[in-house]
């Protein structure tokens, strides 16, 4: 009997094929926890405020971001002399028009897609208890580097939020979210730069690149971070 032989090629594609397929969202996602500090790490911060500064073609802005652990996102800019805040809490978002101060409650796809961003690191180990699902799309090549694509969706909804991950690091380096531009959709590019390591053992991007739909570009640079801050959680309540 004659025995056939496999190209090694074709026994190498076989192998990586079947890595990819033992991988699910559900590790891709812990193993991104775990990079940036690990759940239990996480877990124990209080809270956490950081400073930025925004610059595109456009404009220069300033931003302190504000975090209470399980409870209230807060993202205060100054555009020109303009103040805009963008609110998360475990019950509802809202921001405010820099032109007229008027206060807007989100959309409720849009604020169960970001309500994440109450929790220390986003919250993506939360993503089921936020009601959301996570599906691994497959690899896609993201600036040189062949990605983990895991999509995070809304339940009953066509809102998603494509989060890439590097394999070696396992690093998030790009997301792709579809957001509301005066009523038209577009697609907002955030590439992850720069992680540094900060007080309390954790991994935070210094840098975002981040293209608005490539109709607007800006670079957000984080300046200082501060852990355990006191908060005071009314600041999250709308006025």
């Amino acid at each position: 009997m004659k025995t056939q032989r496999i190209p090694v090629t074709l026994f190498l594609a076989f192998i990586l094929s079947l890595g990819l397929s033992a991988q699910t969202a559900d590790d891709v996602i812990n193993d991104y926890i775990s990079a940036i500090g690990g759940k239990k790490n996480l877990s124990k911060i209080k809270s956490m405020q950081w400073k930025s500064d925004m610059m595109s073609d456009m404009f220069e802005a300033t931003a302190v971001t504000t975090v209470l652990n399980g409870k209230g996102y807060k993202m205060e800019m100054d555009v020109m002399g303009y103040q805009s805040v963008t609110c998360y809490t475990d019950t509802e978002g809202w921001s405010t028009d820099p032109m007229s101060g008027a206060i807007n409650q989100m959309p409720e796809d849009q604020y169960k897609l970001g309500r994440g961003e109450i929790y220390v690191g986003g919250g993506l180990e939360y993503y089921k208890d936020l009601g959301l699902t996570a599906e691994l799309v497959g690899r896609k090549e993201i600036n040189g580097v062949n990605a983990y694509q895991v999509r995070i969706s809304v339940e009953g909804s066509d809102v998603t939020s494509d989060n890439f991950f590097d394999p070696d690091t396992h690093l998030l380096i790009r997301s792709v979210v579809k957001v509301d531009a005066q009523g038209s959709m577009m697609d907002m590019i955030t590439d992850y730069k720069e992680y540094k390591e900060v007080d309390g053992g954790i991994k935070l991007s210094h840098l975002q690149k981040i293209d608005f739909g490539g109709q607007m570009s800006m670079e957000n640079t984080i300046k200082s971070v501060e852990i355990d801050v006191p908060v005071d959680p009314a600041i999250f309540i709308r006025e």
